[in-house]
């Protein structure tokens, strides 16, 4: 199937407009995840149990590196991109 050139450019446009999600770890029962689902990058919390997520960081991140530590819990560390 060959695209034209328009429909190409449409198919770029859906593709560009969807939120990025990257689980980061889990941390107090909740998972720990990045995305920039409000058009920026932020580390997000989602309850399972709820659904419910909410945004833990306010200024824009640039990179998420976790580790483990005790008892399995993970630490997390965050870089905030300043403008």
């Amino acid at each position: 199937m060959v695209l034209s050139l328009s429909e190409e450019i449409k198919a770029l446009e859906l593709l560009v407009k969807i939120p990025f999600y990257s689980v980061a770890g889990f941390a107090g029962g909740n998972i720990i995840y990045v995305s920039d689902v409000e058009g920026v990058m932020g580390l997000w919390s989602l309850d399972p149990m709820s659904g419910e997520s909410r945004r833990l960081t306010k200024e824009p991140i640039h990179s998420v590196a976790g580790e483990a530590g005790v008892f399995g819990v993970h630490r997390f560390r965050y870089g905030i991109v300043r403008r």
